[in-house]
């Protein structure tokens, strides 16, 4: 069962727009996978689903391979750190958040690929994104969520 709408803002794609996003149950919550894979048949593979479980080195790693694997091919990502009990990443994820595109390159080849400068020499989510929090991400997690609500 899914559980109530949640309010949202996507400050990421250039304008304030206020999106409602459905809350997932606590079953569907348990496996990042299963929310992944709901967030991709729910969106018809334009968005992907990605868990911050904690605000440490690890989990900051993740998400970095996680930018470079589950989004490639997205048209926006929801970021989750809900029940994130926190930790000291926050400054980490949102340098990677805050980045937009100021070169694009594009490669020679068969199928020329066009790749921003961000990307090309480093970490960088140059998609729509939306941040889920709760009342149970605390400290650290509290400041990511601050931080992506000011990202303009």
């Amino acid at each position: 069962m899914v559980g109530p709408a949640v309010g949202a803002i996507d400050h990421r794609i250039g304008f304030a727009r206020q999106l409602v996003v459905q809350a997932a149950s606590d079953a569907e919550r348990a496996a990042h996978g299963q929310l992944l894979a709901l967030v991709q048949k729910q969106s018809g593979g334009r968005l992907t689903y990605l868990h911050i479980r904690s605000m440490d080195e690890t989990s900051v790693e993740r998400f970095l391979r996680e930018i470079r694997t589950y989004a490639v091919g997205s048209k926006g990502v929801i970021v989750d750190v809900r029940f994130n009990g926190g930790g000291s990443t926050a400054h980490k994820l949102l340098g990677v958040l805050i980045k937009t595109p100021w070169l694009m390159r594009t490669l020679r080849g068969d199928e020329p690929l066009k790749v921003s400068e961000n990307i090309w020499r480093g970490d960088s989510l140059e998609l729509p994104t939306a941040l889920l929090a709760n009342s149970y991400s605390y400290s650290n997690a509290e400041i990511m969520a601050e931080g992506f609500r000011k990202l303009k």
